[in-house]
């Protein structure tokens, strides 16, 4: 790993417990979601896609909602300062949801 415990051209989810690892320009991060359910806790009829998520947890805005509703799978792309708050964001969803964060950049690798 480089300085600060970060991968060479990788930017780290920011965590109030561990190191902060920010954009360049200290914007929030932004993470693209990947949340899968199985056909059998289908939220359709149910609250549907929005029932998976808490649409008012605090420092998380929601930039994107993409759906491959054959697959049961919602992709998200989300704005936050701290993971914390993504968790929360997705606590409706973490009994019947497997979740995939990845932290991304609109930013290119620096040279």
């Amino acid at each position: 790993m480089g300085s600060a415990g970060r991968r060479p051209g990788i930017i780290g989810a920011a965590s109030r417990r561990g190191a902060i690892l920010r954009p360049k320009r200290g914007d929030q991060m932004l993470f693209l979601v990947k949340q899968v359910h199985a056909p059998e806790h289908c939220p359709k009829g149910k609250g549907g896609t929005k029932s998976l998520y808490d649409a008012k947890a605090e420092g998380v805005k929601l930039d994107r909602v993409f759906g491959d509703f054959a697959r049961h799978t919602v992709y998200y792309v989300l704005e936050a300062e701290w993971i914390e708050d993504v968790q929360k964001f997705l606590g409706p969803g973490w009994r019947v949801c497997t979740s995939e964060v990845i932290p991304v950049s609109e930013e290119p690798i620096a040279e």
